[in-house]
């Protein structure tokens, strides 16, 4: 039986390109026309990237109560925009419903622009990109090692998974050199063997610098309420600043955004009232729009801010989220008509999908991975006389995301230490 084994890996890839020349008026018209495009089919993609970020998060929380957890719903995007370009009849149908993209010419448009574009931040370190690995005997059709390397930027190789220890210690010496070894050891032997076609990984990377950084000496161990009957002790840092913040009536939850020094990225921690758990905060976020209820409703406040030091690593059963979320076919030997990635097709099928995530928020910022990614500013300064000072203490479980301009790229929750 032909198997396609389908992982979600956290490893880095960078692209760096250039290109100069001089523009008549015919080329700037042009350009303008490509990122009108361009811009409108982000857009179209951000907008799916939200709702699935917040179905996504939801699902892990119900799945795992009072448990901390990272999850990076959009490289899982970005992954499965891979496979639809290869995908046909309901397979197609469900991915490209999922990535809110009409067409295979929209993916191809918008992929390597956003990867340009989200791979060009340079006061942070950010990365998002693919890898591909093909049995030694199984070679790629001439579109897929195309779309590959021109779509994706991405490799491709070809491994013998009949020796499955020595594939799985070349991905994981890769996937390990690639993540600082934020991520080691993350494809077992046992989940390779002679009937393993195909794996695509997908990564994604970051590490930023807060702008306005924590004192150290200000941290210290404190009360962390899990739920009202238990408590742990945590380190919680502090600081008094000027932060986007809003208390949100919709979702009962005060909001509060911290921005990274490139200003294209920024955390933000959304904690729900007293008595207002974090599963039924993550089901009112599946309502709203995060960018236009949420982000666009927070505004320049002094406030003195008590957040834990965050450490968490988690690993997430893809398969049931992506059914829940309306896809299915991918995962049916019989209908997921993948056959356009081989050169000589045969039944390809899901039969894994798994993602490793990983992130560390400290004094001095963040770093995250994970596996299978508007231009945001600051608002005005307070004026003379707005100094009232809000009291932001998430010591009890909250949301938390990595936004890239307002994208959520990781989505998290805390509700203590692993």
């Amino acid at each position: 039986m032909s198997v396609n084994i389908f992982k979600v890996f956290v490893i880095v890839y960078v692209v760096i390109g250039s290109c100069a020349y001089c523009s008549t008026s015919s080329d700037r018209k042009s350009d303008e026309s490509d990122n009108e495009e361009y811009q409108s089919l982000r857009e179209g993609f951000d907008q799916g990237n939200d709702d699935f970020t917040a179905n996504f998060l939801s699902d892990v929380i119900d799945e795992n109560p009072n448990t901390s957890a990272i999850t990076s719903p959009f490289s899982v995007l970005f992954l499965l925009s891979q496979l639809a370009l290869h995908a046909k009849g309901e397979s197609y149908k469900q991915l490209a419903n999922l990535l809110n993209l009409r067409s295979r010419y929209d993916i191809r448009v918008m992929v390597p622009r956003y990867l340009d574009d989200i791979n060009s931040q340079r006061s942070v370190n950010f990365s998002l990109a693919e890898r591909v690995y093909c049995s030694m005997d199984y070679p790629f059709s001439n579109a897929f090692k195309r779309d590959t390397r021109n779509t994706y930027h991405a490799q491709a190789e070809n491994l013998d998974f009949s020796e499955p220890e020595e594939a799985a210690r070349m991905i994981n010496a890769w996937i390990a050199s690639k993540t600082n070894n934020l991520i080691t050891d993350l494809v077992p032997s046992s989940s390779l063997n002679e009937d393993t076609r195909l794996v695509l990984t997908n990564a994604i990377y970051f590490k930023g610098d807060w702008r306005m950084p924590f004192n150290r000496r200000m941290t210290k161990k404190s009360d962390f309420h899990v739920t009202r009957k238990h408590k742990v002790s945590v380190r919680m840092m502090n600081q008094i600043g000027h932060f986007n913040y809003s208390y949100l009536k919709n979702i009962k939850a005060k909001v509060i955004q911290l921005f990274y020094k490139d200003g294209n990225f920024s955390f933000v921690l959304v904690l729900p009232n007293k008595g207002h758990s974090v599963r039924s905060l993550s089901e009112d976020l599946q309502y709203i729009d995060l960018q236009n209820d949420v982000i666009n409703q927070l505004e320049p406040a002094r406030v003195n801010l008590t957040m834990p030091v965050i450490d968490t690593e988690t690993t997430t059963d893809l398969a049931d989220i992506l059914k829940k979320n309306g896809v299915t076919a991918i995962f049916d030997y019989d209908n997921s008509d993948l056959s356009g990635i081989l050169k000589h097709p045969e039944p390809l099928y899901v039969s894994s999908a798994m993602q490793k995530a990983k992130i560390i928020v400290n004094e001095s910022g963040s770093e995250a991975a994970a596996g299978n990614a508007a231009v945001l500013t600051t608002k005005a300064a307070l004026a003379p006389g707005e100094q009232t000072l809000e009291i932001f203490d998430a010591n009890r479980p909250f949301l938390y995301y990595v936004l890239f301009k307002n994208a959520p790229i990781f989505a998290g929750v805390y509700a203590g230490p692993l």
